[in-house]
C-alpha cells in the first residue's frame, strides 16, 4: 500500500490515557552482585529480617507492586521504582492505572541484602531512557538512507545520523543512489560513533515514491525519532519511504511519548 500522507498530531501529557488496558512488558530481570545499594539503604520486614531490594528501572508512573509473602517498603526515584521484599520471594506483582497486573518471577529466591534490576515497559514501547544508548553515524556523503532491520529507511540529515537505541545488536543498511549498498552489524554497549564510508556503484534495493509525514506537538522543540533516529524537533514535515515506523517524541519536560505506524 503506498504512502501518500500521514498526519500525525501529538500531545505529551504527564499521564498517558488510552480506552483499552495497556500491558506490561519485562526487557530483563537479573541480580546485581555490584550493586551495594541494599546495604547502604536498608529495611528489614516485620521479623527484623533484612530485606533484597528490586530496582524497577521503568517510565510508567503510578506504579504499585506486590509480592507472595508481602511487599517491604517501596520508594520512588528517579526513573526508578526501589521496591524491598522479604527475603525467599520469589514472585512481584506489577500494577498500575489503566494497565493488566502481571506476575513476575525473580531469577532466584531473593536473599537478603542483594540488589536485582527489572527493566519494564508498555508493551510495545521502546525501552526506558535509561537503557538507550547514544549511537551516532558519520558519512563521506549526505542524504544516506538507513535501514534498520526490516523498518523503512530514514535519510540523514546532511552527513550525520542519530539514534537512541537498545543495548545489543543491529544491524543497519546503507542506501544512497549511486553508490554501493553496504550493510553494518554492530554490538551496542556504550555511547559510540561509528564512520561509514560509501562508494560509487548502484543501488539494489528499490523505493516506492515518497509519502509525506508531518508530526506536531502541544510543546514546540519536542524531539522528533522516526525508527529510533532522530529527523528533528516539531512541527516537524518530511517525505519519507512508504513502510512501518516507530515514533518516539521526547520533551526534557514531559514523558516520552511512542506509537508506531505504517
Amino acid at each position: 500500500m503506498r504512502l501518500s500522507l500521514v498526519l500525525l498530531w501529538i500531545i505529551l501529557m504527564g499521564w498517558n490515557t488510552h480506552s483499552s488496558a495497556q500491558e506490561f512488558e519485562v526487557r530483563s530481570f537479573e541480580a546485581d552482585p555490584n550493586d551495594l545499594a541494599a546495604r547502604r539503604y536498608p529495611k528489614n520486614t516485620v521479623n527484623d529480617e533484612p530485606a533484597a531490594l528490586i530496582k524497577v528501572v521503568t517510565n510508567i508512573e503510578g506504579m504499585i507492586f506486590d509480592s507472595n509473602i508481602g511487599i517491604v517498603d517501596v520508594e520512588r526515584r528517579e526513573a526508578e521504582y526501589w521496591v524491598y521484599v522479604a527475603p525467599r520471594e520469589r514472585r512481584i506483582t506489577l500494577m498500575a492505572p489503566e494497565f493488566l497486573a502481571k506476575d513476575v518471577s525473580l531469577p532466584e529466591p531473593a536473599q537478603s541484602h542483594s540488589v536485582y534490576r527489572l527493566i519494564v515497559t508498555r508493551k510495545g514501547m521502546l525501552a526506558p531512557i535509561t537503557d538507550l544508548v547514544r549511537l551516532t553515524f558519520r558519512f563521506n556523503e549526505s542524504d544516506v538512507f538507513i535501514r534498520r532491520g526490516d523498518q523503512a529507511p530514514v535519510s540523514t540529515i546532511g552527513n550525520i545520523a542519530v539514534f537512541n537505541i537498545e543495548k545489543g545488536e543491529h544491524s543497519f543498511r546503507f542506501i544512497k543512489e549511486g553508490f554501493d549498498e553496504k550493510t553494518l552489524t554492530l554490538d551496542v554497549g556504550d555511547e559510540e560513533e561509528v564512520f561509514v564510508e560509501l562508494t560509487p556503484g548502484q543501488v539494489t534495493t528499490p523505493f516506492e515514491p515518497p509519502g509525506i509525514i508531518s508530526v506536531n506537538a502541544e510543546q514546540p522543540g519536542t524531539e522528533v525519532y522516526l525508527n529510533e533516529q532522530r529527523v528533528g524537533v516539531t512541527p516537524y514535515q518530511n517525505t519519507h519511504i512508504p513502510g512501518q515506523y516507530s515514533l518516539l517524541l521526547r520533551h526534557p519536560d514531559y514523558h516520552d511519548h511512542y506509537q508506531s505506524f505504517s
